[in-house]
């Protein structure tokens, strides 16, 4: 991870604020929003019903992409998104582990997955 992001993310989620894995909207007029990611299913999408909510960037799908926890491993699918989804600068064809830092971008949206148990003290 470049320093610059690093230090984007130290001060906008300052250690021991974040106590449980999220995403991290990085641009956009929700910049610095996060999302935390307390259920194993949670779904990414433009409805405001959905788990994480989009609802301003309209190049997002309604129902967009999933994150899911399984025994502890997060994995990020998209759900046939008009414009699909990428992980790291590549597009998503399959369920894809997802590291911390991992870049994710959904429309023209970019979040950063975070471990909070990585967080630095």
């Amino acid at each position: 991870m470049g320093a610059a992001l690093e230090k984007f993310l130290e001060e906008t989620v300052r250690p021991g604020e974040q106590s449980s894995d999220y995403l991290m909207i990085m641009n956009g007029p929700e910049d610095g929003r996060t999302c935390a990611l307390t259920k194993s299913l949670t779904v990414i999408g433009r409805l405001g019903s959905n788990d994480v909510a989009l609802t301003l960037d309209p190049t997002i799908s309604r129902v967009h992409a999933q994150v899911t926890r399984e025994q502890g491993v997060y994995y990020i699918e998209d759900l046939n998104s008009t414009l699909g989804t990428e992980v790291d600068g590549k597009k998503l064809s399959a369920k894809k582990e997802m590291r911390d830092g991992t870049m994710i971008l959904v429309g023209e949206t970019f979040l950063c997955f975070r471990l909070a148990s990585l967080e630095k003290p």
